[in-house]
């Protein structure tokens, strides 16, 4: 008896240091948000990254480790500042230095389509039928994308799984047409390439 007392116990305090880790990088990434705003910079967007239950550890700058407690979670957020897209990135650790990215496309992207991607909502991934069982566990890594886009005085949120943007489980995908031609989908591998872009940057570092 004791042992599951035990076990629910350090459960429930794993599912606190999530939590917590995640309100962490939450509150950095409005307090950044709320900098660019009293810069008159009005006009951005945000993403965070992150997969239920993995972990990270990282060297800090002064030698220190830092170990994310509960799920890591990276965020960036990007906007143009002049004439360059700018793109920081902030995790469970602390903020990075910003970098700018080499050209504008990313940015330009979002300004172009900044209502339908407020607006636009990824769907779940959705069957036909049943006839095969329920999508097994395994077909699906429980990873998430979290996206904030602020123009001016509108802004919308979305929250969605990469793979309600695929095809490939054993039952086919009813929403994937729908989602294919969302302009959220088509942005996700320019973050990618963007993310890409900073970590292979010179400048890219934490503060």
């Amino acid at each position: 008896m004791k042992t599951i007392t035990s076990l629910c116990i350090l459960l429930f305090c794993c599912t606190l240091m999530a939590q917590e880790d995640m309100a962490s990088v939450e509150a950095q990434v409005t307090e950044f948000s709320t900098s660019l705003e009293n810069r008159n910079i009005d006009k951005y967007f945000t993403t965070t990254r992150y997969c239920n239950g993995e972990t990270m550890i990282f060297v800090m700058p002064d030698g220190s480790r830092c170990f994310s407690q509960g799920t890591y979670a990276a965020a960036y957020v990007v906007w143009m500042e002049n004439d360059e897209t700018m793109i920081k990135k902030i995790d469970n650790c602390g903020m990075f230095a910003p970098v700018a990215l080499a050209k504008n496309d990313l940015f330009e992207f979002f300004e172009q389509h900044v209502t339908a991607l407020q607006e636009k909502k990824v769907k779940p991934y959705e069957i036909a039928n049943r006839e095969g069982g329920p999508i097994l566990r395994t077909e699906i890594k429980d990873c998430y994308r979290k996206y904030r886009f602020v123009d001016e005085a509108t802004e919308g949120e979305q929250e969605f799984r990469p793979f309600d943007l695929t095809n490939s489980a054993r039952e086919e995908n009813t929403n994937y047409a729908y989602n294919k031609e969302l302009p959220v989908t088509k942005l996700e591998p320019m973050m990618d390439a963007a993310i890409n872009e900073l970590e292979g940057s010179s400048k890219y570092r934490r503060m």
